[in-house]
């Protein structure tokens, strides 16, 4: 599932590494094991497509094998998909990761899939997904773990997209609703 590009990045290639907020763009196919039996991409595929676009930005930006070799993993700790236009089976799209931006606890990522030339390019989902690094089971101030995978972070950071701000609120809603039923 990763491109050229980041095979090539992955394996030492001369490719010089994705900056921290560039986007990744992944051209793919909705193969027939993507779809359901109404013919399109399966809700349950854009997750899956959705965690690649993310290893794909790993290894573009340089972070996929120093990331294993100090055994930092990103867990996801919540995701968001809005379903816009479905993708055909066998039609061409692509998957666009970026990294939003990162806290003191979460690095977030902003994905979208976009429907082929021959449909206009036009957004078929959008995808939130917020996540945590760990160092041998617990949290890592993402900003520390990126700089010890060798990434050098700009002075400057974008702003996330103006409905982060409310995603995150109701994420953190539902956070507490799952914490206040564990502590019955």
């Amino acid at each position: 599932m990763l491109s050229r590009a980041a095979l090539k990045a992955l394996l030492g290639g001369s490719t010089p590494p994705l900056p921290l907020f560039e986007t990744t763009t992944q051209t793919l196919r909705a193969w027939p094991w993507l779809c359901d039996s109404l013919g399109h991409v399966n809700n349950a595929r854009y997750l899956d497509l959705a965690s690649w676009g993310r290893i794909e930005w790993l290894a573009r930006a340089g972070l996929l094998r120093p990331s294993v070799r100090k055994r930092f993993s990103p867990i996801i700790a919540a995701t968001s998909v809005v379903y816009r236009r479905s993708i055909p089976r066998m039609a061409s799209f692509s998957l666009e990761t970026r990294v939003a931006g990162f806290d003191a606890r979460w690095l977030y990522h902003e994905q979208t899939f976009l429907l082929g030339p021959e449909a206009g390019g036009k957004t078929a989902a959008r995808v939130l997904a917020r996540l945590q690094i760990q160092q041998h089971g617990k949290g890592v101030n993402p900003e520390q773990a990126l700089q010890a995978m060798g990434l050098e972070l700009p002075s400057t950071r974008p702003t996330p997209p103006a409905d982060f701000e409310s995603w995150l609120a109701a994420q953190d809603a539902c956070l507490n609703v799952v914490r206040a039923r564990d502590a019955r």
